[in-house]
């Protein structure tokens, strides 16, 4: 019998919503790299909900726990599309960069802050840090206090303990940032989602990326997920991003409502 096409109206769910790139409940995620192999994370659901118990939970009740969403949940110990498509980006596009960051001589007047490495920011588990690691990035892995147990183990699992770094940084904190040093890439997923947070997190992000004129500055991936529908945490973000960096958007296809940006930091006067 005909039903006028409207059935779709009466399912569950959008039909036309795209299914997420991290299964709902998984436990395990791997991320295949060119060449083989791949870059593994372990979602933990029980420390998202703050209900777990062990050495992480202890960690975590120890070390205090965030403020705003993370005051409720502990939001980096799951796995956010916006990291897969940041992993899955640099995977794709950045093995070539990061031999050349590795071979690349250091000039004297980059000698003192250059890294010739990666950081990534408000990392959970870390997948896009990881990655990077991986494909040769000598890399620090940063978030809160209870976050650096889960990015120590990541680590470990992967193989990468020597290559990896794991330090606290609290966005906002320019002691914190300044010594860490600056970097050639940083990277931030699913990181905007508070209009409190904006100001901070792009003050972290100007202190730690490179700068340089004549092209020897450093870049900012950022992935953010619309999806979760925090639009006024992306415009002030953004109005106060654009105000330093140059903002590209780039394409892939992994899930339409995830924007991924390159942020350039501009050159100042005495730079360029």
């Amino acid at each position: 019998e005909e039903d006028g096409g409207e059935e779709w109206q009466s399912l569950p769910c959008d039909i036309f919503q795209a299914p997420p790139l991290v299964p709902v409940g998984c436990n395990s995620f791997t991320l295949p790299l060119p060449g083989g192999g791949g870059v593994a994370v372990r979602p933990r659901r029980s420390l998202f909900e703050r209900t777990g118990s062990g050495a992480e939970a202890a960690a975590a009740v120890r070390e205090g726990v965030g403020h705003g969403a993370d005051k409720g949940r502990m939001t980096g110990a799951l796995l956010w599309d916006s990291a897969v498509v940041l992993a899955s980006y640099l995977a794709a596009s950045r093995p070539a960069a990061a031999a050349r960051a590795q071979s690349r001589p250091i000039s004297g007047e980059l000698a003192a802050g250059w890294r010739g490495a990666c950081v990534e920011v408000g990392a959970g588990l870390a997948l896009p840090g990881l990655t990077a690691a991986a494909l040769g990035w000598t890399t620090t892995l940063t978030d809160r206090q209870e976050c650096l147990p889960l990015l120590a183990a990541g680590a470990a699992d992967n193989g990468l303990g020597e290559a990896v770094a794991v330090a606290p940084l609290a966005w906002g904190d320019p002691a914190a940032a300044s010594a860490l040093g600056t970097f050639d890439l940083v990277l931030a997923s699913d990181c905007v989602y508070e209009v409190e947070s904006a100001a901070p997190l792009v003050a972290s992000l100007s202190a730690l990326v490179r700068r340089g004129g004549e092209g020897r500055g450093g870049e900012v991936l950022l992935a953010f997920d619309e999806a979760i529908g925090r639009h006024a945490a992306v415009a002030a973000f953004r109005a106060l991003a654009t105000s330093s960096f140059d903002w590209e958007e780039l394409a892939h296809e992994l899930k339409e409502s995830v924007r991924l940006v390159r942020l350039r930091p501009r050159a100042s006067e005495g730079e360029a």
